[in-house]
């Protein structure tokens, strides 16, 4: 059975034209996660309204470019091929 580590790198490896950050260029990520991302209600005037159930969240893996910090949500339910 592959890690979390492995299969990340094998998705990113299959699927990334440029591994490289699209803001500073560098090549060293780091890899944190799983997290749960639970998306939030926002009213018409932009106001977030209370939080949606941990159901209704999505787990993502994130890469963090070690260089400028920038940071990039992978989802996990994708990684491990299945529909989100």
């Amino acid at each position: 059975m592959l890690d979390l580590a492995s299969v990340v790198a094998r998705h990113i490896k299959k699927t990334w034209k440029q591994p490289c950050c699209t803001l500073c260029g560098a090549n060293n990520w780091a890899m944190n996660g799983p997290f749960g991302l639970v998306p939030c209600g926002v009213d018409e005037r932009g106001y977030v309204t209370g939080y949606r159930t941990a159901e209704m969240g999505s787990p993502v893996i994130t890469m963090v470019c070690y260089e400028c910090g920038h940071t990039v949500l992978l989802d996990y339910s994708i990684l491990i091929g299945m529909e989100p």
